[in-house]
């Protein structure tokens, strides 16, 4: 029943409290282990209360976003998806932050 707002961010220059992220590049070929983890940190904490995310890659996602998301007390929800028709998985992670 609410309206639905969009915000495109530079995520290593700001992270607003927001009610669902969609992570796309914290792979290899984009940035390096280092800098994944840290965004992937930073990103996951600014979710809201009832909040999800959506963490995945062309490539392997770099850090160990089922440890990271228990440290930040997110639930992991699944980790691995298929496209119809496709005889493929790839990873995949949705995350959510519990009600307060």
């Amino acid at each position: 029943g609410l309206p639905v707002r969009f915000r495109q961010a530079d995520a290593a220059r700001e992270s607003p409290a927001c009610d669902a992220l969609i992570l796309r590049f914290l792979n290899a070929e984009v940035v390096t282990r280092r800098d994944a983890e840290t965004l992937l940190r930073t990103l996951l904490s600014s979710l809201k209360p009832g909040g999800l995310a959506l963490v995945f890659g062309h490539t392997p996602v770099l850090p160990a976003v089922p440890w990271v998301a228990q440290e930040l007390g997110l639930t992991l929800e699944s980790s691995v998806a298929a496209r119809p028709g496709r005889l493929e998985l790839f990873q995949f992670y949705l995350l959510t932050r519990p009600q307060a």
